[in-house]
């Protein structure tokens, strides 16, 4: 599968501002003294939920505790597990655990409200055995097309057998056999992708049921398989499939027919995914044209927290120009050889000069492996007058020193955070995940509160060139953004088989 439909099936609930979050809380009980546990939330393209911040936890003495807010029903990663996990749950998992690779190999018992799902969670893994089809494997569409709803019905029926074994709570029955049906619709367009199929040359027949699914529904944001329907439904009905993706072009394409089609939430929350997508697409070039549709999209945007994300991740806009917070600029950190020093004086050390901050840990592998793009990104900073500072939030000292090391990091650019500031940095920059990347001006001033990684290198030139104050570099003629027009009356129907 590629990473454009790998991207959107990761993504599974979305939440409106009428729902409340609840805290949930798990107590993990596991077979070692003293290893660390692995988080994550199906995370979130479209992250409204911002549940994503689920790093790590720690089992000391056998025991471990994850405390967090939830405002709907999604899949939480445990090690290399999903559990299924609603707001207010208060369980306790008793795991045998493969700790060489991260893998649950039993569920030696679980307690608490819920607690049935999330045994039910781990045996359906386990169980399921029923070979998907794909559709490589047939000549004819309508032939896959048929074996693939027949592998939904049956994952329908085993799930429905299984559940009078294990019984489980009514909103995770029905999300499970939801689920299955929209897996099997998102499924339909993969021929598109991976044949470069022609829309027009496939029958209707074969792709109706994108045709007359209900795209206005905000309920079933709540799932990711619809979601990534409805981004089907973009991409092959209503636009052009011969687009390249990751151009502009495409995002323009996308961008228009989501005006055009789509109002209110479902109009909102597409504009955010969409932004956000294309932001964080490392083979995607910079591009200033970008810039007016990003600032009409959050002229359009109504509701606060989607607008807050497409700003978030404003890889296409101006400069923030954000003030350093000053519980931030007094913040203490330790040197390689233990040293206290406070942020002000981390950026005074480069009076004159922009900062890009790394926010990493030794135990964060994703972090580590932007390391590699170091010395491309040091060479682009260096030209631009820009200090590349490195910002570890570990807790244990020695291992991010030995890291330090081992990746050959300037040490007198290599500072860690204590536990109070590790706070500080969620409060002030809602550091909640990593990695992370700040980019300040030559004011020190936060230019981007969410910059692109080392690896999305033509992406940091791009900001990098609106941030040098004697740029001179012409932009091209833009013209306005399509204004919104009504939906046509045809979209919209209910979805049927």
């Amino acid at each position: 599968m590629k990473i454009f439909s790998l991207i959107l099936l990761m993504t599974l609930m979305l939440i409106t501002n009428s729902v409340v979050a609840q805290n949930v809380k798990i107590k993990i009980i596991a077979n070692n003294n003293d290893a660390p546990v692995l988080m994550g939330a199906d995370w979130l393209n479209f992250h409204l939920q911002r549940v994503e911040f689920l790093d790590s936890c720690v089992i000391k003495g056998g025991e471990g505790y994850l405390e967090f807010d939830l405002k709907q029903p999604t899949h939480v990663r445990i090690l290399e597990h999903f559990f299924f996990v609603q707001p207010g749950d208060s369980v306790l998992l008793n795991l045998d655990v493969d700790w060489s690779s991260h893998k649950v190999r039993e569920v030696k018992a679980v307690k608490g409200k819920n607690s049935s799902n999330y045994m039910f969670s781990f045996i359906l893994e386990k169980e399921t055995d029923q070979k998907m089809p794909h559709h490589q494997d047939y000549n004819d569409l309508m032939e896959y097309k048929a074996e693939r709803f027949r592998y939904c019905q049956n994952q329908i029926k085993f799930i429905s057998k299984l559940a009078k074994k294990y019984p489980i709570s009514e909103t995770y029955y029905k999300f499970l056999t939801d689920k299955n049906y929209y897996e099997y619709v998102a499924d339909l367009a993969q021929p598109f992708r991976d044949r470069r199929i022609n829309r027009n040359a496939i029958r209707k027949e074969y792709y109706k049921e994108y045709l007359h699914m209900n795209f206005h529904d905000e309920k079933l944001l709540g799932f990711s398989a619809y979601a990534s329907c409805l981004w089907n439904y973009h991409y092959f009905i209503l636009g052009n499939p011969d687009l390249k993706p990751f151009s502009y072009e495409h995002f323009l394409d996308i961008y228009t027919t989501t005006l055009q089609y789509f109002k209110g939430k479902m109009r909102d929350n597409q504009l955010r995914d969409l932004i956000v997508y294309y932001a964080n697409m490392s083979n995607m070039k910079f591009d200033d044209r970008f810039e007016k549709l990003y600032e009409q999209a959050l002229s359009i945007v109504e509701d606060k927290e989607l607008r807050d994300i497409i700003e978030f991740n404003n890889f296409f806009g101006k400069p923030q120009y954000k003030d350093v917070p000053e519980a931030l600029a007094n913040a203490v950190f330790k040197t390689v050889d233990n040293k206290q020093v406070a942020f002000k004086e981390i950026l005074k050390a480069n009076i004159g000069k922009g900062v890009y901050l790394d926010l990493w840990a030794s135990w964060c592998a994703p972090c580590k492996a932007e390391f590699k793009y170091s010395e491309q990104l040091y060479n682009l900073l260096h030209k631009n007058d820009v200090a590349l500072v490195y910002l570890s939030i570990d807790k244990d000292a020695n291992k991010w020193v030995k890291d330090v090391n081992l990746y050959k990091q300037q040490n007198n650019y290599s500072f860690i955070a204590t536990e109070e500031t590790r706070k500080i940095l969620e409060e002030t920059l809602q550091v909640t995940s990593i990695p992370r990347y700040i980019i300040f001006d030559r004011q020190h001033k936060i230019a981007y509160s969410n910059a692109p990684r080392p690896s999305q290198i033509t992406r940091v030139e791009g900001l990098l060139d609106k941030l040098t104050a004697n740029s001179k570099k012409v932009k091209p003629n833009i013209q306005s953004p399509p204004p919104i027009q009504a939906p046509p009356a045809s979209i919209g129907a209910n979805h049927g088989n």
